[in-house]
């Protein structure tokens, strides 16, 4: 690859980074064979924790306990039928609030 192919990727990713930050969404990716979620760098920010690239089951632990089972179940479904997912759900920041996010994805 030359090096103007490899400006523009370095480009098209930083817009794509500013454009995910300018309106507080996150993208994630799981690995159906290892189970893993990897994560775009800005949903540290938006959720005020460090992530790496943790399983389905530890990224679940991160939602209100009385979603979870409903996250969980939504999260198992798309995965097992590989069709969409769209839940709506209340995620525990470090200090102890809570607050209101949307997963929106589909199995590819």
């Amino acid at each position: 690859m030359g090096p103007d192919a490899e400006r523009a990727i370095r480009e098209e990713h930083e817009r794509t980074t500013r454009a995910l930050a300018s309106c507080n969404t996150a993208v994630w990716e799981l690995d159906l064979d290892s189970g893993f979620v990897t994560w775009s760098a800005n949903l540290e920010t938006l959720i005020k924790r460090p992530v790496d690239r943790i399983g389905l089951e530890e990224s679940l632990r991160l939602v209100h306990p009385a979603d979870a089972d409903r996250v969980r179940a939504a999260c198992l479904a798309a995965k097992n039928d590989r069709s969409s997912c769209n839940v709506e759900f209340r995620l525990i920041w470090p200090d102890g609030t809570v607050r209101w996010l949307r997963s929106m994805g589909r199995v590819l």
